[in-house]
């Protein structure tokens, strides 16, 4: 998995980074969207409890301050979060992106709600929907109302000021886990170890 480097000051690619995207420049064609990952039934629920719960209803794109970025997640706590900064205009992003709506759908009744924050002109809902499109009640959409900017990177603690950027939060909304920082790119595998373990961790509480 390759980065997309947002930083405004130097507006080159970091060490490990594929590419970056000038903050004035046009879009440039995407590359094709991978299938999301199948999940197994192994991991999709720890009880019969869990299996019965309805879905919540899909969500709807917001354009998200920091301020509202917070309180969304404060809303969630008693939930493990998974945060995945992205954007339409990253690549590397879009090639992630199926792996985190599988996993909302995958971990969701377990407990999992993912928050998708897209890093875009706040003009761009519909596009942000667009890739959005397969995901289950257990997303909510948000884009930063900073756009493409340093300002995203500041307000949202984006480290390395690179995407794609996933953080885990536990059940008290504590941060757990980071990926996509210190030159290691977010591996799948690792996020759904994580995951698993944090899930695994607060059973029963939530």
């Amino acid at each position: 998995m390759r980065f997309l480097s947002l930083s405004l000051a130097l507006l080159a690619v970091i060490p490990f980074s594929g590419c970056a995207r000038p903050v004035d420049a046009p879009a440039g064609p995407q590359s094709q969207e991978t299938k999301a990952l199948a999940s197994d039934n192994s991991g999709t629920a720890s009880s019969g409890e869990a299996e019965s719960r309805p879905a919540p209803a899909i969500s709807q794109v917001r354009v998200v301050d920091e301020t509202q970025f917070q309180a969304v997640l404060d809303e969630l706590k008693g939930k493990v979060v998974l945060i995945d900064f992205w954007g339409t205009w990253c690549a590397p992003c879009l090639e992630l992106l199926p792996h985190t709506l599988a996993a909302a759908e995958k971990y969701g009744p377990r407990g999992l709600t993912v928050v998708a924050v897209a890093i875009d002109d706040p003009a761009e809902v519909d596009a942000v929907d667009t890739k959005l499109a397969e995901r289950s009640g257990y997303v909510i959409p948000l884009i930063s109302k900073y756009g493409i900017s340093s300002d995203s990177v500041e307000k949202f603690g984006i480290s390395d000021g690179a995407l794609p950027h996933l953080k885990l939060l536990d059940r008290d909304g504590k941060l757990v886990e980071t990926f996509g920082v210190a030159g290691s790119p977010p591996s799948a595998e690792n996020i759904d170890a994580a995951i698993e373990r944090v899930l695994a961790s607060s059973a029963g509480s939530g």
